[in-house]
């Protein structure tokens, strides 16, 4: 039996559903055996909230497609009975409108879509198109090694000339882009590929000389890019992707005029989620990008609002990966040493450090550590720094992704090393800490 089963029912036994749900995820599709398979589908009780109960439902209907067996499949079919959400149409969605699902961040109604789609993809090219959902799904989940099989299966599947293929390199470069791994190997990679592209997508090349911190590259490659940054159509499937990946570059260079012009054109499309297809990468909220603008465009209370929006939206459709992104980006807005920072560095490291996201623990290793000089440990300074803002264990818990129980064992420990014995004394230490540093709050 895959040991992952062990760890997933310790999860689920702890009250760790979305861990529960991703090491699920994780194990439909890797591994082989298919009792482990079916165990694995089966081993979440169907939850009340929509989304994790769409996913359940979804990765139920994945596991289907990768058992033979009359009597397990027969335990996958109760279990689809039990999480399908009779409130949504039944049948087969177009495609154009899972994009559409996809954009405006229903991701409830799109997965229960894909798992009808993944009832009734029979050919080769139906087939492969099921697994560029699927892939698109367990990167939006940080589920990359899952990912990256789909992907494989994808290509394997359509053959020449398919979407899988087409779509090969970008599931690639959003994978090492996430991760860090491999980021170097994409850059000639995407060098061969954009050659047969528009002009518009040059942009991607620049995103991908950023990503390997090729700045000088980059700046003159935007400089010739920048005049014509906006000719993508509104009305094209790629317009946000390629809008959002723009700006993203905008920022890094500081490149305010460019900026403008894409705040401009992407304000229509606030509270929209930045995706070309269903089948293809996600990239996050667009309050996101417009937050990022607004704070290299000097709007910092602008910038807030957008970017806590963005952080909501990520929680909702759960896109943890961009939860970090938008958290990083919120933290660059309040000054070294404030709480704020402080709260926005600790929750987006927890989600760094569970997803491996080395890009983003990169970028926070810039903004500087939380921790002081001292007795704590990095996790022990992160959880004391916030409870000196007079959160609870319970809500400490709820913002670091981690166990009340969790919580309370740092606190405890960090009480004891510091030598105080109460809540009160050990936020007056860390003050003291902190204005000893010269961060005065």
């Amino acid at each position: 039996m895959d040991t992952r089963l062990e760890q997933a029912r310790e999860a689920c036994a702890a009250g760790l559903v979305d861990e529960a749900i991703s090491l699920v995820g994780t194990i439909i599709s890797e591994v082989e055996d298919e009792s482990d398979i079916v165990e694995a589908a089966t081993l979440v009780p169907p939850p009340v909230d929509p989304l994790s109960r769409a996913r359940v439902h979804l990765l139920t209907a994945e596991a289907a497609t990768r058992v033979k067996a009359p009597v397990l499949r027969g335990r996958l079919e109760t279990r689809l009975a039990e999480t399908v959400d009779h409130f949504r149409p039944a049948g087969i969605v177009a495609p154009a409108r899972m994009d559409e699902l996809a954009r405006t961040g229903d991701r409830p109604a799109l997965l229960d879509a894909i798992a009808a789609f993944a009832g009734e993809a029979t050919s080769r090219l139906d087939r492969s198109r099921l697994h560029l959902l699927l892939g698109s799904q367990a990167l939006m989940d940080g589920r990359f090694d899952s990912a990256s099989a789909h992907v494989d299966v994808a290509g394997s599947l359509g053959g020449p000339g398919s979407d899988a293929v087409y779509l090969d390199p970008v599931f690639r470069f959003a994978l090492a882009h996430r991760t860090g791994d491999g980021v170097k190997q994409t850059l000639p990679v995407v060098r061969e590929v954009f050659e047969g592209l528009p002009f518009a997508a040059r942009g991607w090349l620049a995103l991908a000389l950023m990503a390997v911190g090729q700045r000088d590259e980059a700046s003159r490659l935007w400089e010739f890019i920048a005049p014509h940054a906006d000719s993508v159509p509104a009305q094209a499937p790629e317009f946000l992707i390629a809008t959002v990946g723009n700006a993203e570059i905008c920022a890094w260079l500081g490149d305010r005029r460019t900026a403008e012009r894409h705040y401009d054109r992407l304000v229509p499309y606030a509270g929209q989620h930045a995706i070309a297809y269903a089948t293809s990468p996600y990239e996050g909220p667009v309050d996101l990008t417009l937050g990022r603008l607004s704070r290299i465009l000097g709007q910092s209370a602008l910038a807030r609002e957008q970017l806590r929006s963005a952080v909501a939206e990520c929680r909702v459709v759960h896109a943890p990966a961009h939860e970090a992104i938008a958290l990083v980006e919120l933290a660059r807005l309040e000054s070294p040493g404030t709480r704020a920072r402080a709260e926005c560095v600790a929750a987006a490291r927890t989600i760094a450090d569970r997803f491996g996201l080395r890009p983003v623990l990169a970028e926070l290793d810039d903004l500087g550590s939380v921790s002081a000089p001292g007795p704590l440990t990095p996790r022990e300074s992160e959880i004391v720094e916030i409870v000196a803002t007079g959160r609870s264990n319970a809500e400490i818990a709820e913002r670091l992704f981690i166990s009340e129980r969790t919580v309370e064992n740092h606190v405890s420990r960090a009480m004891l090393k510091v030598g105080v014995t109460s809540r009160t004394a050990l936020s007056l230490w860390r003050r003291t800490q902190q204005e000893n540093l010269g961060g005065a709050r």
